[in-house]
């Protein structure tokens, strides 16, 4: 996480556009700063020993492919980062969620989101959460009414204004991971399956402008988001669409359940 968001830093500092970047000054930046983290982190301990040394090389290799996958990302639609490891409570770039209870206390909340991106369109400002895990993950809403996933719907309000339209609560995965194929493929044909395994799944909103802004390329099935376009309109399990009032009732039942 530290490396990415220095990441975002290094690039904004030296007003480089994340649209015009090649992979290979990209690979040089992410090489770069995973040294100098890796000097200061726990005593150095990465240069320890050649399993450290090791284990060094597989977090540039890691790295070096989510952060190309991020620029892809942003290269293939209209949002660009607002924010990266944003903290929201008091005395934060965002307010504390906060919680009347029934006995006239407040809960409040903080914490830090991961990403904010915004894509800004004629239709509006769109706003999009986006978490890193190490492992696959879905955001199901049967499990955010039970209350078992709040964690982006709580980023989503910490971060949302009266301008920004819900465009989505994302999970993407940190990994370069090993694809299997049946047959002997081209190097391009197997960066385009690694890159569909590092798709982002979540919940979007159910709006055709911001399915644009979140892949301006996609025509049956998505690079960005692991996500197609059934027969009937509707899209895949794996991304479901809410509608702005649903997003909005979502919100409403989290604090409900938080506040229980």
């Amino acid at each position: 996480h530290d490396i990415i968001d220095k990441f975002s830093e290094y690039v904004l500092s030296n007003n480089i556009s994340i649209r015009e970047i090649e992979k290979e000054e990209a690979d040089n930046i992410v090489s770069k700063l995973v040294d100098e983290v890796s000097l200061d982190f726990k005593n150095n301990i990465f240069n320890s020993s050649n399993q450290m040394k090791q284990l060094s090389n597989k977090l540039k290799r890691v790295i070096k492919r989510i952060v190309w996958v991020i620029i892809n990302h942003i290269k293939n639609g209209e949002f660009e980062i607002s924010g990266s490891e944003v903290e929201f409570g008091r005395n934060q770039k965002l307010s504390a969620v906060q919680i009347e209870l029934s006995d006239g206390n407040k809960l409040i909340l903080n914490g830090k989101i991961d990403r904010i991106d915004v894509a800004k369109t004629e239709e509006g400002k769109y706003i999009r959460i986006i978490d890193y895990k190490s492992y696959n993950k879905e955001l199901k809403l049967s499990d955010i009414y039970y209350g078992l996933q709040l964690q982006l719907l709580v980023y989503l309000d910490a971060a949302m204004e009266e301008d920004l339209l819900p465009g989505g609560m994302l999970y993407l995965k940190l990994d370069d991971p090993i694809v299997k194929t049946k047959k002997h493929v081209s190097k391009e044909e197997i960066e385009e399956e690694i890159n569909k395994k590092l798709r982002m799944r979540g919940v979007i909103l159910s709006d055709a402008r911001l399915l644009k802004a979140m892949d301006s390329n996609m025509i049956n099935e998505s690079s960005v988001l692991d996500l197609s376009i059934k027969k009937d309109g509707s899209y895949t399990a794996k991304v479901p669409a809410a509608t702005k009032e649903q997003f909005d009732n979502l919100r409403a039942h989290m604090k409900k359940v938080l506040k229980q």
